[in-house]
């Protein structure tokens, strides 16, 4: 710890006969220390996803709703999969946007 405080170049820790207590500067490192340790976990989570054939989706739209089943379709034909083609009318959809 001592070797981090000398490259920050303050005091992290406050030292006490009964233990050691952060400073602000500690505080703040912190907290963007576990933003970095968060960033990471969400990066394999996503790397974990994107490398799951079974996952995935597929977004589209069209002002017609059987093109998009169509293209649903074809697509899960493709893949060797069930199709699953929302239920929520599109027009529903566009209300939640």
């Amino acid at each position: 710890m001592a070797d981090l405080e000398h490259a920050v170049g303050v005091r992290l820790l406050d030292r006490h006969p009964r233990g050691v207590e952060a400073t602000v500067y500690g505080c703040a490192l912190l907290k963007r220390t576990l933003a970095v340790f968060d960033e990471l976990k969400q990066g394999i989570k996503e790397i974990e996803s994107l490398d799951d054939p079974s996952g995935g989706a597929f977004y589209g739209g069209s002002v017609a709703g059987p093109v998009f089943r169509e293209v649903a379709e074809k697509v899960a034909e493709y893949l060797g999969i069930e199709p699953q083609t929302p239920q929520t009318p599109l027009t529903e959809v566009a209300k939640l946007s």
